[in-house]
């Protein structure tokens, strides 16, 4: 029989905090390359869209070149070049194919570094970045989610949370559901308390619902 009126445990108060959310694959895409970068490459296939159509005029007479006689052909010429796709008609001058060639190689080089990291983020988008201390959390701008418990039991030392705006939660269970889903607040319980309720409420992944500060309030001896 165990006597309940000795400690058979240690837990400690620590701060539970929303977990990081996986980064969308829109924002993994447009951040693939830097600002300057999408603007040097939409400049580019401005430019060369440009030169094949001029080109094309100049020098298309007597034999019979067509493909980029259209300023919308040679635009669709450029964008199919940096999808990879090939292009309808050849160019046949040689100042047109000296400048193909050189965007064709522009264009592969691109399109290695993009499809090397965007299959990376296919297959695992990242997370954004983990809080790790409470000036996260600030930072952050949670509303610390307190309930009756600690409100009225003083184990926590509260004074140093008075520049957070707080939210009195109507019991532990509605802290911990609006830490891990609405990701609003921030709360304090004991370290083994969060991962219960989260399961209690269907949680299955604790990993990617249940993150705590390594940082601990106060040990509790539990008996």
């Amino acid at each position: 029989m165990i006597d309940l009126s000795y400690p058979i445990c240690l837990d400690s108060m620590k701060f539970l905090v929303p977990c990081p959310k996986p980064l969308s694959k829109t924002h993994n895409v447009l951040t693939l390359f830097s600002l300057s970068t999408w603007i040097s490459m939409g400049i580019v296939f401005t430019i060369v869209s440009f030169l094949f159509w001029i080109l094309s005029i100049y020098t298309s007479r007597g034999n019979y070149f067509t493909g980029f006689n259209l300023l919308a052909q040679s635009f669709s010429a450029a964008w199919a070049v940096l999808l990879g796709i090939s292009v309808p008609q050849m160019p046949l001058s040689i100042g047109t194919r000296s400048l193909f060639i050189i965007y064709v190689w522009y264009c592969f080089a691109i399109s290695t570094v993009f499809q090397a990291y965007f299959t990376t983020y296919l297959v695992e988008p990242g997370y954004e970045a983990r809080l790790e201390s409470i000036d996260d959390v600030m930072r952050a701008g949670l509303k610390f989610g307190s309930y009756e418990l600690i409100e009225s039991d003083g184990v926590v030392d509260l004074k140093d949370l008075r520049n957070f705006d707080r939210f009195l939660c109507n019991d532990i269970y509605e802290c911990v559901l609006s830490v891990i889903f609405k990701r609003n607040m921030f709360s304090i319980l004991l370290s083994y308390f969060p991962s219960y309720l989260a399961r209690r409420a269907g949680i299955s992944d604790l990993k990617t619902a249940v993150c705590l500060l390594e940082q601990s309030m106060v040990t509790v001896l539990i008996g």
